[in-house]
């Protein structure tokens, strides 16, 4: 299983990011769970210090690359009916 890690620009933003520094390629990294999908993206989100509003990744792909879940900005995971999976917590 993986998640994508990847980030927008905010138009709601002067310069659309929280601050200047240097932003990473889109990339997909392989998890084994639900949780560690919610703590890899959680310390993406930090690291780059994105807002609501840069957060378009999370997408979570099986082993075939079929999307499966989604993580959110809050860390709750989401199946693709919106139903909670995993809390964030």
């Amino acid at each position: 299983m993986k998640v994508l890690l990847k980030y927008a620009k905010n138009p709601d933003i002067i310069g659309n990011y929280w601050s200047t520094m240097r932003r990473p390629k889109a990339k997909e990294v392989e998890v084994s769970s639900f949780e560690e999908a919610s703590a890899i993206c959680k310390a993406y989100i930090e690291r780059y210090d994105l807002g609501s509003g840069n957060w378009v990744g999370g997408k979570i792909t099986d082993d075939d690359g079929k999307e499966i879940a989604r993580v959110s900005f809050n860390r709750k995971v989401w199946s693709l009916e919106n139903k909670l999976i995993f809390n964030g917590k």
